[in-house]
C-alpha cells in the first residue's frame, strides 16, 4: 500500500504486512519515497527501525503500527 504524504523528505510511504516482508503482530514494514525514488537517508521518526541501505534502497523493519498511525495522522496528505 502507498500513501501520499507530505514529509520533507519523502512525499509517500509504503506500508506492507504480509508474510514475505519485515512484520509482525503489531507490526508492519514501512519505506519511503521521494517522486518515486526511494529514499535512501534515515527518516528520523524511524531511525529506530531502520535496516541499513542496500544499494538504493532502504526499508524500516517490524515498525509498530501505531507510531505509523502517529506519523499519517501529521503527514498523510
Amino acid at each position: 500500500m502507498y500513501i501520499k504524504i507530505t514529509h520533507p523528505m519523502a512525499n509517500q510511504i509504503s506500508i506492507q504486512d504480509s508474510p514475505w516482508h519485515y512484520c509482525g503482530e503489531g507490526s508492519s514494514e514501512i519505506a519511503f519515497f521521494m517522486n518515486n525514488d526511494w529514499v535512501t537517508k534515515v527518516i528520523p521518526e524511524f531511525d529506530d527501525y531502520s535496516d541499513a541501505q542496500a544499494m538504493d534502497t532502504r526499508v524500516y523493519g517490524y515498525v509498530p503500527n501505531n507510531l505509523i498511525d502517529e506519523f499519517l495522522d501529521k503527514y498523510r496528505l
